[in-house]
């Protein structure tokens, strides 16, 4: 119960459920902490599930510390675990503070990674040929340009 804010201990579902984490047979601590060492972000899971993973299982395998330990426990391996590289490199480098100041920066660079991908219109590549035929509208226009120019060049060397 010592994980759950004061406005949440007063909701019957959210004590029942803090009830449950803390007594469940399911979760041991050393199990919680094995699956912490172990869990990555998944393909697919969004930020806000994977930190939100990250804290329950901070809070179980950690009941017994301080909720500043199981913090800064939590932040770590969350950390660790981000999927993108880049966005971890980049959240160890900011020196957040807590999981939800990392979480929110995280976030900050996801969007802007999806919003400069979608907005790099590169060419991606391009095949030329000589055997196709030009079909520019503008062929005859240049090639007789080309030839007034070298009938120009030719008429100023002489």
């Amino acid at each position: 119960m010592q994980t759950l804010p004061d406005t949440e201990r007063l909701n019957l579902n959210a004590l029942y459920n803090a009830l449950d984490l803390r007594f469940s047979q399911k979760y041991s601590k050393d199990y919680a902490r094995l699956q912490m060492k172990t869990r990555l972000q998944k393909t697919g899971e969004s930020l806000q599930e994977y930190a939100s993973e990250e804290e329950t299982l901070a809070n179980l395998a950690f009941s017994d510390h301080p909720a500043t330990g199981r913090e800064t426990i939590s932040l770590q391996y969350f950390v660790d675990g981000l999927k993108e590289g880049e966005i971890q490199k980049a959240v160890r480098m900011k020196d957040v503070q807590d999981l939800k100041s990392a979480l929110l920066y995280a976030l900050k660079l996801e969007v802007a990674t999806q919003a400069s991908r979608k907005d790099c219109h590169c060419i991606q590549g391009a095949r030329v040929t000589l055997e196709d035929p030009c079909e520019s509208p503008w062929k005859t226009d240049i090639e007789k340009l080309r030839d007034e120019f070298q009938a120009f060049k030719a008429q100023r060397q002489n």
